[in-house]
């Protein structure tokens, strides 16, 4: 799987990305990038935000999302779920030693 150190480090820039695409009109390449969040997401355990992932893909595809809190959204969920994420990493630290 993904190092759990690698998502909390690289999930700001994803969702920088979701926000970039969002906001040029690109919602395919939101849609994309969200999926690819999800799946990353997901293998470290982060379940909220896989779903909020999840669900942000589907709406981006189907065109119903058409209002701006699709990056807020994100934004909010990985908040969440930093510090779980920073806990389950420092488990891991102390296992590896």
């Amino acid at each position: 799987g993904i190092p759990t150190a690698t998502v909390t480090a690289e999930t700001p820039k994803a969702i920088a990305e979701v926000r970039s695409l969002f906001e040029s009109g690109d919602r395919a390449g939101a849609s994309r990038r969200a999926h690819r969040l999800a799946g990353a997401s997901a293998s470290v355990g982060a379940s909220g935000l896989a779903d909020a992932c999840r669900a942000i893909e589907r709406s981006l595809a189907s065109g119903e999302e058409a209002d701006g809190t699709v990056p807020m959204r994100l934004d909010a969920m990985f908040a969440a779920t930093r510090e779980a994420l920073s806990r389950l990493l420092d488990r891991q630290e102390s296992a590896a030693d």
